[in-house]
């Protein structure tokens, strides 16, 4: 990821003759030459910088502003809906405390559920597809367990709620009602398409759901599967995100 941002970075450096600009945004995977505003506000750069203070991308390749801005966007959409936040796959909280920073949801009446194993990806339970890029992100950002570090990213939070457990298992167990904000970032088909069958008909119309690792990538390409399946199934389909994330808004 690093030796591609490196290599955009050089393309551009050297194609003056072509008319390219030097981009505005190169990282994550992503490079453009779009107004990128949102990298110059301080509301969100310091939302941003709280959240990246969680130490999830230490081993990530870049920063991750761009897919951050769209998790704030979609937050702030469901300000005015009925209904709560949640969230399945939250790692250390860096999405997480970015939003929540942005839109002040210590003031905001709604309950933030975050749900996870706190304790790396159920191996066990992915395709065969999925595997080695489940062992891997485990290597990578989750070789033991982060859930106090989570309870004290979030410990001024009174209405975030932590719930540990696996999907579909802890689903049950627990009560949910309405939801107007849904993030799926699980890193797995199997747990990601339980998730959204449960989540699906708690759902408010105009509730947002955001899927983080839609288009990532191939490794990804089961939860794409997954989901567009599931989408299609309801009449849907997920937009996809140039970010690699992909978007539906629930009617």
């Amino acid at each position: 990821m690093k030796f591609r941002r490196q290599l955009f970075k050089f393309r551009y450096s050297i194609s003056s003759k072509y008319e390219i600009y030097a981009p505005t945004y190169a990282d994550d995977g992503l490079i453009s030459e779009h107004i990128v505003d949102f990298m110059k506000d301080a509301k969100f750069v310091k939302a941003y910088n709280y959240g990246k203070s969680t130490g999830a991308i230490i081993s990530h390749p870049g920063d991750i502003h761009f897919r951050a801005y769209i998790a704030c966007w979609a937050a702030v959409q469901a300000l005015s809906l009925e209904g709560d936040y949640v969230e399945c796959g939250v790692g250390k909280g860096l999405l997480t405390r970015t939003v929540v920073e942005y839109i002040d949801f210590q003031n905001v009446p709604k309950n933030f559920f975050l749900i996870d194993t706190f304790a790396g990806i159920p191996v066990s339970q992915g395709v065969k597809s999925e595997i080695k890029s489940m062992e891997l992100l485990n290597n990578l950002h989750f070789n033991s367990s982060y859930l106090q570090e989570v309870e004290q990213t979030f410990i001024d939070y009174k209405n975030v709620r932590i719930v540990q457990g696996r999907i579909p298992e802890i689903l049950s167990g627990n009560i949910f009602s309405k939801v107007c904000y849904l993030s799926v970032d699980m890193n797995n088909s199997i747990a990601e398409a339980h998730a959204l069958e449960f989540f699906w008909d708690k759902l408010v119309p105009g509730a947002v759901v955001l899927f983080d690792d839609y288009a990532y990538g191939e490794q990804f390409r089961a939860q794409k599967q997954a989901m567009d399946e599931f989408a299609t199934k309801k009449g849907y389909s997920i937009l996809t995100l140039p970010t690699g994330q992909g978007m539906l808004i629930k009617k």
